[in-house]
């Protein structure tokens, strides 16, 4: 089941469908499955939590600012496809994908519990001004993850070498927003850094480009 409270939401309702415009307090979902042997074939039986929480805060002078926090756990011994492999989006260019990991490549890590934090600053236009045709926003960004694998030799047969993210995951993003205004969305350009103690040798393999796209009435 997945249980969502928003307090305060405010909503504009359409035709066909009611948006949310947001709120001012926390957001914080909630889920809870539970795994049961016998039931659809099922030869495990566990229990899994995930939770969830964003906050954004408008800051005077400074822009906005937007935490997220991801958390999980499952009980050990359960199949790999059951448990975490880490929420990652890396290509060397691709479109920027909020709330995860820029530079972690797909099935890097291996976890049964993990936390992960995202931390997203937009400056909007209070840096730079512009000029009539061009308003570049610039924003900053940090994700940090840990993770932890109970069982890693009940994995080994199917993952080599199964890796938590006990040690901490680190990367760090700037990104120039709004480069080109579509007027129904806007285009910019970011670049992270991965670094501490997952970075590769080779300073090249811990970078990753993204091409931000911005929905103004969903900011």
């Amino acid at each position: 089941d997945l249980f969502k409270w928003a307090y305060a939401e405010k909503f504009i309702q359409t035709a066909d469908s009611k948006i949310s415009l947001g709120t001012n307090f926390p957001v914080v979902w909630l889920q809870y499955t539970r795994g049961i042997k016998g039931i659809m074939n099922s030869g495990f039986e566990y229990n899994k939590l995930d939770f969830r929480i964003r906050k954004s805060f408008l800051l005077k002078y400074l822009g906005k600012f937007t935490f997220q926090v991801n958390a999980g756990y499952v009980d050990p011994g359960v199949p790999a496809t059951n448990i975490y492999y880490g929420v990652a989006s890396y290509r060397a260019f691709t479109v920027f994908a909020p709330y995860s990991f820029a530079t972690m490549r797909m099935n890097e890590f291996l976890d049964n519990k993990y936390v992960s934090v995202y931390l997203y600053h937009d400056f909007g236009q209070l840096l730079y001004k512009g000029k009539k045709w061009f308003h570049p926003e610039f924003a900053l960004s940090q994700n940090i993850g840990f993770g932890w694998l109970d069982d890693p030799e009940a994995y080994s047969r199917i993952v080599i070498n199964p890796i938590p993210m006990r040690l901490g995951y680190y990367e760090s993003g700037f990104l120039v927003n709004n480069l080109v205004n579509l007027k129904l969305y806007t285009i910019g350009l970011g670049i992270f850094y991965r670094w501490g103690p997952y970075s590769f040798n080779y300073t090249g393999d811990n970078l990753a480009g993204k091409i931000s796209v911005i929905f103004p009435f969903g900011r």
